[in-house]
């Protein structure tokens, strides 16, 4: 899957750069009150892309091959410029205030991601599988933003003169909350702003963006109802038996499965199921229908369906959503994400392979590749040039340049080789992040 969006750009990728101008030009203004000449660029691209590829052999000789691959490509090149470029005749420029903008707040998010499963299966002979995912993410900026008064033979004013240049990161609204709002019940998407000396986790003087609370574990997940009659099941399978969930530790055909009628099992015989226990750790947290609870015990195996949670020595509910904002962690990804950069990305791939061969040779290949390349351009500048500026109450001429990156990449390979005489399992992955501000591809 591929998603290639542009904005300044034209169908065979050569740069033609939108504009977005405000300009008085060689033109007279007199004025009793304020001039202001601005021009704003707030563009964004969002874009998610996601390929997924399962692949299954069984046979004498089994062989798997799956593939996957997502590919992303933003660019933004855009001309932002407000300017006073010239005086007409007469008295030029006049104003109680003068006040020349130009803003920039050009955005790109962008997922990709890839996923990939092979397995071959062989009772007789023998099983290969190969899999392999790609994701790869590019991302520019390359905008020009002027804030300038130029050619000007006359510019006077009463009050201030101010010349700003501008590039953020994001043009975000007010954030609703910042680091010292104290304890808060948050609901995904909020948005909070540290302070600049923050030192509890996260970066100062950033906005974050609350991605919701999930719990470790649900105790109501499981694989089948004990209702079903003709269930494919392999070990580590759970069914719900009533009020309990087991896990089946029976025979499964080498992973292959087996097939049950499960209105009809036994589920005390301990050599075929056994309780759904997990191995909690203290403050681990566990969703019971919409409750949460964190748990307070030691360090056990627990059957999450039948466990005590009113006990209060092993549980406490808890509203994971509840946050103090002056001493959380804002580096935690699970629960948290910057808000505020100029491009944020994620390229994530997994590739999964398993070949087995009961009587023979097992060979699994496995590979995973990420990569996110970032890349800001964006030139910012304030001037005035070849002009005469005169009684003002003051000058201001400011160029400012806040563009940020975000970027995760994540790459994960497994590979399982099972061979009745050999086994053999080669797994590759690897990430790579660059990120550029100042340099191009």
């Amino acid at each position: 899957s591929v998603a290639r969006n542009r904005i300044g750009y034209d169908d065979d990728d050569n740069k033609t750069t939108s504009r977005i101008r405000a300009r008085a030009r060689n033109s007279g203004v007199q004025s009793a009150a304020g001039l202001t000449v601005a021009a704003t660029a707030d563009q964004s691209i969002a874009a998610t892309v996601v390929s997924a590829s399962v692949a299954v052999s069984a046979g004498k000789n089994a062989v798997g091959l799956s593939g996957a691959g997502s590919q992303t490509t933003n660019r933004i090149a855009t001309t932002v410029e407000g300017s006073i470029d010239g005086t007409g005749t007469g008295a030029g420029i006049s104003a109680v205030s003068i006040s020349v903008k130009a803003t920039d707040s050009s955005r790109i998010v962008a997922t990709a991601g890839a996923a990939a499963v092979a397995a071959a299966v062989s009772g007789t002979g023998s099983g290969g599988a190969l899999s392999i995912a790609v994701g790869l993410a590019e991302n520019v900026v390359d905008n020009d933003v002027t804030a300038a008064i130029k050619n000007a033979a006359s510019v006077s004013s009463t009050g201030a003169i101010t010349v700003d240049a501008r590039t953020i990161g994001r043009a975000l609204p007010l954030p609703d909350f910042n680091s010292a709002s104290g304890t808060k019940t948050l609901t995904a998407g909020q948005t909070v702003k540290l302070a600049d000396n923050y030192a509890n986790g996260g970066q100062g003087g950033r906005t974050y963006a609350y991605r919701g609370f999930a719990a470790d574990y649900d105790a109501n997940l499981f694989d089948y109802e004990s209702t079903e009659t003709a269930a494919l099941v392999a070990e580590g399978d759970t069914v719900r038996s009533g009020a309990r969930i087991y896990r089946y530790v029976g025979y499964d055909d080498d992973g292959a499965g087996v097939t049950l009628n499960l209105s009809k099992q036994n589920y005390s015989n301990t050599a075929v199921w056994e309780p759904a226990e997990l191995s909690l750790h203290t403050g681990n947290t566990v969703k019971k229908g919409l409750t949460v609870y964190r748990y307070l015990g030691d360090d056990d195996d627990v059957d999450l369906s039948t466990t005590d949670y009113a006990n209060t020595g092993l549980w406490a509910r808890f509203n994971g959503d509840v946050r103090d904002l002056g001493i959380t962690d804002y580096s935690d990804t699970k629960l948290w994400e910057l808000a505020d950069g100029s491009i944020t990305a994620r390229s994530i791939a997994a590739s999964l392979a398993a070949g087995v061969g009961t009587s023979k040779g097992g060979l699994a290949v496995s590979g995973a590749g990420a990569l996110s390349r970032n890349v800001i351009l964006t030139r910012t500048n304030a001037f005035v040039d070849n002009s005469t500026v005169s009684q003002a109450g003051s000058v201001s001429i400011t160029a400012d340049n806040t563009a940020l990156i975000n970027a995760t990449v994540a790459a994960a390979a497994v590979a399982v080789g099972i061979g009745g005489k050999a086994g053999v399992g080669a797994s590759i992955g690897v990430s790579i992040a660059e990120n550029m501000i100042g340099w191009d591809l």
